[in-house]
C-alpha cells in the first residue's frame, strides 16, 4: 500500500489560515492597554518582541503565498523562481504596511503610542522571516534527476 501523496496546495492553505490566525494574535497583543503590560523589562527587550512576532509572520506568509522553486526548464529560464521572488518582495510590502497600520492603530489604545522604531524592529523581523521561510521551501523540494536513464 502506498502512502498518501500531500498536495503542495493543501500545506499552503494550512500556512495561509496560520498566517491569518498570527496576524490575530499580533493585533490582539498590540491591543492590551500600556498599564497591562509589565514595566520590569528593559526598554529595548519590547524591540526583540516586535521582531520575533513579525519574524514568526514573515516565515508563515513566505511558505504560505511564496511558491516553492522548481527545477530549471530545458531552456533554463523558470518562471516560478521569477515569480517566486516578486512574490516574496511583495508579502515584505504587505506585511510591513500591516506593521505601519499596526503600529498607528496603537494611538488609540490607552497607554500605547506608535514607535517607528518598533515599526523597523517588525520590518526586520518581517524581512527575515521571509527569507527563513523561503529557504525552507527551498529545502523541502525533491531532488530533480540530473538526467533521464531508461532501465
Amino acid at each position: 500500500m502506498t502512502p498518501p501523496v500531500s498536495n503542495p496546495n493543501d500545506d499552503r492553505r494550512t500556512y495561509q489560515v496560520a498566517v491569518a490566525l498570527w496576524a490575530l494574535v499580533i493585533l490582539t497583543a498590540t491591543s492590551v492597554p500600556g498599564s497591562a503590560i509589565p514595566t520590569s523589562f528593559p526598554h529595548w527587550a519590547d524591540k526583540i518582541v516586535h521582531f520575533t512576532l513579525y519574524g514568526v509572520l514573515g516565515a508563515l506568509a513566505a511558505r504560505a503565498f511564496v511558491a516553492a522553486p522548481s527545477a530549471r526548464t530545458a531552456r533554463g529560464v523558470d518562471a516560478r523562481n521569477w515569480n517566486r521572488s516578486h512574490a516574496g518582495w511583495l508579502a515584505m510590502a504587505l506585511l510591513a504596511i500591516f506593521a505601519g497600520v499596526d503600529e498607528l492603530h496603537q494611538y488609540w489604545i490607552r497607554g500605547r503610542t506608535p514607535s517607528a522604531a518598533d515599526w523597523f524592529a517588525d520590518v526586520a523581523g518581517v524581512g527575515v522571516g521571509i527569507a527563513i521561510g523561503m529557504n525552507m521551501r527551498r529545502s523541502n523540494r525533491k531532488p530533480v534527476p540530473k538526467f533521464d536513464r531508461e532501465t
